[in-house]
């Protein structure tokens, strides 16, 4: 079984999130990316900046970020925001411990 990547460029390798009142931006490195090279590059970037946010794969087709310690965190899903990418549709995300991909993730 051949498995799919996701394109990731300087268009869509952002994510800002309110994490305990402070905005933090992650940025990947513009490439394509296996859904599990994608999800570690998130987890690493969360550890990096010093927050206490997990991302995983939900029935094998949405992306759920969810909070191992129950803070809330917000974020925006904006044109550039790699949360499209994961199957994020709404505007906004509001403060909760726990937001689930609307939609399967998208691959190439």
């Amino acid at each position: 079984m051949q498995f799919q990547n996701i394109d990731i460029t300087n268009n869509n390798n952002k994510l800002v999130i309110e994490f305990d009142g402070d905005k933090k931006e992650i940025e990947i490195e513009p490439k394509n990316y296996s859904i599990d090279e994608l999800i570690e590059e998130l987890n690493d970037a969360f550890i990096d900046l010093g927050v206490s946010i997990h991302t995983s794969i939900y029935e094998n087709e949405y992306i759920i970020f969810y909070s191992y310690n129950y803070k809330h965190f917000s974020f925006k899903n904006e044109e550039n925001q790699l949360t499209r990418l994961l199957g994020f549709t709404e505007g906004y995300y509001g403060s909760d411990i726990i937001h689930q991909s609307e939609n399967k993730y998208s691959v190439v």
